[in-house]
């Protein structure tokens, strides 16, 4: 995996096809790509009128993406947090942006949403059956959701811990080829479980103190 980042674009470069799973506003569900990304916008970039995913679409054309996975984020890339972690050779490589201006707690009733979101990317390096794919991305959640409730902030519309924002989005990379059979299990009991929770913890909240320590 190769991270780039040339403004307003973040580029993860995964270096072959990989098994994507996301709700990414663009290419999101289960795809095959070869490149994850982040593009940064304002305000003014974002009408009440416009189509996001056409628009987004089109930018990432412009620029040689067409076939990427894409997220839009308003926070600054250049605060973006990069984690690796690796047991017995299986590796979770993790980059994250957050913004927590669109804090948010789980049940909380819903409201217009605002700009400020987590994005994080999972990569991993064994081929992941859909079972254990799905497993993956729950992992990522729950670490997602531990990051949060550790920065001990609150939802912006009720007294509760924050457990994440309004626009979160998570997205899993698996190879598609591999040397080893794909892994059946990703859970808490598994070296892939644990290298997973562990990075994107570390990316989370990580990147919510950098967030905390320029905004409040």
């Amino acid at each position: 995996m190769e991270l780039r980042h040339e403004s307003p674009w973040l580029v993860v470069e995964l270096g072959a096809p990989h098994a994507v799973a996301s709700w990414a506003v663009v290419g999101g569900g289960l795809q095959e790509a070869e490149q994850i990304a982040w593009l940064q916008v304002r305000d003014a970039d974002l009408g009440p009128e416009l189509d996001p995913v056409q628009w987004l679409e089109e930018r990432r054309s412009q620029v040689g993406l067409k076939q990427a996975v894409c997220m839009l984020t308003s926070s600054e890339l250049v605060h973006h947090q990069f984690t690796r972690q690796e047991i017995d050779g299986l590796r979770a490589e993790v980059v994250a942006t957050v913004g927590l201006s669109n804090r948010l707690a789980v049940g909380d009733p819903p409201t217009p949403g605002v700009v400020g979101t987590i994005n994080i990317v999972v990569v991993v390096n064994r081929a992941l059956s859909p079972a254990a794919m799905l497993e993956a991305m729950s992992i990522a959640v729950e670490a997602r959701t531990a990051a949060m409730v550790s920065l001990q902030t609150h939802s912006t519309v009720s007294e509760k811990l924050a457990t994440g924002t309004g626009t979160d989005c998570i997205v899993v990379a698996a190879p598609l080829t591999n040397t080893t059979e794909p892994a059946r299990y990703a859970g808490k009991h598994t070296a892939l479980g644990a290298v997973i929770g562990q990075a994107v913890l570390h990316a989370v909240a990580a990147g919510g103190k950098v967030w905390m320590e320029r905004n409040c």
